[in-house]
């Protein structure tokens, strides 16, 4: 999800309210994270409990933008995130660039994702993770 070039007070602000422990209501906007996340849908973005693991989908800034892209590799000393319908994953990021978090789905799941994420699998990861989705809200999982 790549959102509109904000004013860098609403970044300042979307940073605060996160960091005070509060939720963040978005609407999406973009389709790097199609088919997972689609334009238009309405996401919830928690605060960041714990550092950030591969398959997380976190929400960063990038040139001016709130976006929400996956955590593909993590090292003591960068995070580097992708969107799940893009090519190539995003310049490596500081660990406290991470804005927030969506809530994780099982962690395992959210490896593999990631994993497929960055090589051919993609359009499979997508589907992985809708299916998923569907059964934590029908309680099947």
């Amino acid at each position: 999800m790549r959102g509109k070039r904000l004013d860098p007070s609403l970044v300042d602000l979307a940073r605060d309210h996160l960091a005070a422990g509060r939720p963040l209501t978005l609407d999406a906007q973009g389709h790097s994270m199609w088919p997972l996340i689609q334009h238009g849908d309405r996401v919830v973005v928690q605060p960041l409990p714990t550092p950030p693991t591969i398959g997380d989908i976190v929400l960063i800034v990038l040139s001016q933008r709130l976006v929400l892209h996956r955590v593909i590799a993590v090292s003591s000393r960068a995070i580097t995130t992708k969107g799940d319908a893009v090519a190539r994953p995003d310049q490596p990021l500081a660990h406290d660039a991470i804005l927030g978090v969506l809530p994780r789905v099982a962690p395992t799941f959210n490896r593999l994702c990631a994993h497929l994420s960055t090589h051919a699998g993609r359009p499979l990861a997508a589907v992985l993770q809708r299916l998923r989705m569907a059964l934590d809200r029908t309680g099947a999982a």
